[in-house]
C-alpha cells in the first residue's frame, strides 16, 4: 500500500500565509511579516491567525507596524481579540441582510462578558438580530461599543428572548 496523501500545507492556500512569532505578551504577539504582506494589513484592521501547532483559529487586531531589522520584513503587533471565535450568521429582524460575523465568548461562563464582532457598516444600536449558536437561538440587541477597528465593531448585547 502507499503512503497516505499529506494534507495541504497552509502555504498552499493563497489565503494564507505563514508568518513567525518574535515575541509573545499576554495579550498577543509580534508577528515577523514580510513587506508586501504587511503593506495589506490595515492598523486596527482584523486578521485570523492559526495556531500551527493546535490547528485553532484566534481573531486579532493589528495595533503596531514596525519596520525589522531584516531588509524587507515588518513586525506586526497583533492583540488578541479573542481565543476561540465562533463563526455566525446574525439574522436581521428588519429582513435587511444576514451578517457574516463572528461571536467572541467572554472568559466567564455567566455570558455577561460575551460580544459579537460585525462590520461597522452593520451596526446599529436599534438593530435587532437572531443569532444561533449550536442548537439555540436567542434574538440579540445590540446595546454597546466596546471596540471600533478600521472597519468593524465588537459589541455587547442583550438577550430579548429565545427563537
Amino acid at each position: 500500500g502507499g503512503d497516505a496523501p499529506a494534507p495541504a500545507s497552509p502555504a498552499h492556500d493563497p489565503e494564507t500565509e505563514r508568518w513567525r512569532v518574535h515575541d509573545l505578551s499576554v495579550n498577543g504577539f509580534g508577528l515577523i511579516v514580510d513587506r508586501g504582506a504587511a503593506d495589506e494589513l490595515l492598523l486596527n484592521g482584523l486578521v485570523g491567525v492559526r495556531n500551527h501547532e493546535t490547528g485553532g483559529w484566534m481573531v486579532g487586531s493589528v495595533v503596531r507596524k514596525l519596520p525589522h531589522r531584516v531588509r524587507g520584513e515588518m513586525l506586526v503587533g497583533v492583540e488578541v481579540l479573542c481565543f476561540r471565535p465562533i463563526a455566525v450568521e446574525l439574522h436581521n429582524v428588519k429582513g435587511r441582510e444576514d451578517v457574516a460575523a463572528l461571536f467572541l465568548p467572554g472568559r466567564d461562563t455567566s455570558g455577561k462578558l460575551d460580544s459579537v464582532l460585525l462590520p461597522a457598516s452593520d451596526f446599529g444600536s436599534g438593530n435587532l438580530y437572531d443569532l444561533a449558536l449550536g442548537e439555540s437561538a436567542y434574538r440579540i440587541q445590540l446595546n454597546r461599543i466596546l471596540r471600533k477597528g478600521a472597519d468593524w465593531i465588537r459589541a455587547r448585547f442583550e438577550i430579548r428572548g429565545k427563537v
